[in-house]
């Protein structure tokens, strides 16, 4: 039975990213219940590492990277004899204070992820010693790390980028033919809470109705395993859907322009480093869906989120025309082409 009302990591600024280098501090809170409480000493630490779960050779398995663990840390006592730490009833704070490595090529520090087959997570873990009457209490508090990724040093994500995939379908004769789609955007580089400028084409020269159009942030993780590195593609975030009105009928091209808004992401991260064990790459995803078929027709486009943006005037010289005007958020006239 625990002896405390309360047992909390608090940081200084809860909701905030931290980077390299940088200090993580606040304070570990202890409310008593009643009678007062003894222990020989409350430690705190801090943890950073990645973790992999899955299989090897059949066999299920993890591996692990760690960056950093420091050693347990005395707020109060020493660990040789009990003394009072809080009286009945009473609620006391203990300050304490980190500084986050550097992140040096060496050994660099990914930014805070959590994915389907693994994590990487930075976490304090304090630990109230009441042996050996009673068992040990701990509080965890998770830290949010965010690596520095400059878009500047990224010269080609500065220019317009575009994407396109085509699809035949052949299952009856009245939906044979092909479908292309095209994503154009004015750059390659974003950050969070930017707004992505499209312009999607939708070439229709099958015999199926494309009823509808979304646009979408995806996330791709790849796993450095044990011998081999396993990529999987696992979420879309930021969802928009074209006009209820939007219709690109068989022998029609349409366009579909718009802004999307980047969420809160880690940003982008590579496997170039041996100690990264876990990358995530993002890609701007439009989907098309055909009348009588279920499954959506998608396009791929690569993009970087980092975290510090490129300016607009970087970009305003080299925009190409065909983005102009994107962010109207409104299907355009459909023209006639002929169908083949």
């Amino acid at each position: 039975m625990t002896v405390l009302d309360r047992f909390e990591i608090v940081l200084e600024d809860p909701g905030r990213g931290y980077k390299p280098d940088e200090e993580v501090s606040g304070r570990v809170v202890l409310k008593a219940k009643a009678g007062e409480v003894e222990s020989k000493g409350l430690t705190i630490k801090f943890t950073g590492k990645s973790i992999i779960i899955g299989r090897s050779g059949g066999k299920k398995g993890r591996r692990l990277q760690n960056y950093f663990d420091t050693t347990p840390i005395f707020l109060v006592g020493d660990g040789s004899s009990a003394v009072e730490v809080v009286k009945s009833g009473q609620q006391i704070s203990f300050p304490f204070s980190f500084q986050l490595p550097c992140g040096c090529q060496l050994l660099p520090l990914p930014s805070s992820l959590e994915a389907q087959w693994g994590n990487v997570e930075y976490y304090l873990e304090a630990e109230l010693d009441l042996t050996p009457y009673k068992k040990n209490e701990t509080a965890f508090k998770s830290v949010q790390v965010i690596s520095p990724l400059n878009l500047n040093y990224i010269p080609e994500i500065i220019a317009p980028v575009q994407a396109e995939a085509s699809k035949t379908f052949c299952c009856t004769c009245s939906g044979m033919g092909s479908l292309t789609l095209t994503v154009t955007l004015p750059k390659g580089g974003f950050t969070p809470e930017e707004k992505i400028p499209f312009q999607v084409k939708v070439e229709n020269k099958s015999g199926r109705k494309i009823k509808r159009l979304t646009a979408a942030v995806g996330e791709r993780i790849h796993y450095r395993r044990f011998s081999d590195i396993k990529t999987r593609y696992e979420k879309d975030f930021g969802a928009l859907l074209s006009d209820d009105g939007f219709i690109v009928r068989p022998g029609d091209t349409g366009f579909w322009s718009g802004e999307l808004e980047i969420p809160q992401l880690p940003p982008t991260t590579t496997l170039e480093h041996e100690s990264v064990i876990i990358g995530v790459e993002y890609f701007f995803v439009v989907q098309a869906r055909a009348s009588g078929v279920s499954k959506r027709f998608p396009v791929f486009c690569p993009i970087v989120i980092g975290t510090v943006p490129i300016p607009l005037d970087s970009t305003a010289s080299i925009r190409s025309e065909r983005i102009q005007g994107a962010g109207e958020n409104v299907s355009r006239p459909v023209s006639r082409t002929s169908a083949k």
